[in-house]
């Protein structure tokens, strides 16, 4: 992890969705990590993993989209500066149904409780989607905050059903 920060600040972090994925994967390695240690089943690991990596991907995504003139002043290769806010809006709205249909997939795989189903999955898909709106009014900082939620909801609702 160590090693993959370094590439990130020193070459990864004007280069569009890599750096983005960089972070994403970054911030899942700590539940990763937990859970290799843990000796937890591949299923367990996913969800938790899975959706950190894809909620980090989208609030990454729209906080290119609100330094887009910071981004283009410094030749970064954002996907805001070099596809468009539209087409980034799409890849939003791409990652956060890809994280409905996950979460909700995931259900069948995992045991969890009905607190679980309250929190991460009506509380993160909720969160999301009007992140999403904010995204759609180009009200990017709003969504970003509500993607922390939403990763804050994820990880206390996993915490709480066990």
């Amino acid at each position: 992890c160590l090693y993959l920060t370094v590439i990130y600040a020193v070459k990864m972090k004007k280069q569009g969705f890599a750096g983005n994925a960089i972070v994403a994967f970054l911030t899942a390695s700590p539940i990763i990590a937990v859970a290799i240690e843990a000796e937890a089943a591949f299923i367990q690991l996913l969800l938790p993993a899975g959706s950190a990596f894809l909620i980090t991907c989208m609030r990454e995504l729209a906080k290119d989209c609100e330094d887009i003139a910071g981004d283009a002043r410094v030749n970064s290769k954002s996907i805001p500066v070099t596809k468009g806010i539209v087409f980034s809006r799409y890849c939003i709205l791409g990652l956060t149904v890809t994280l409905t249909c996950f979460t909700l997939a995931m259900r069948s795989f995992a045991d969890h409780t009905g607190l679980y189903y309250g929190i991460v999955v009506g509380g993160v898909s909720l969160c999301t989607g009007v992140a999403y709106y904010y995204v759609t009014k180009n009200n990017f900082s709003r969504a970003s905050t509500l993607y922390k939620i939403a990763m804050l909801l994820g990880i206390g609702g996993l915490w709480l059903s066990r």
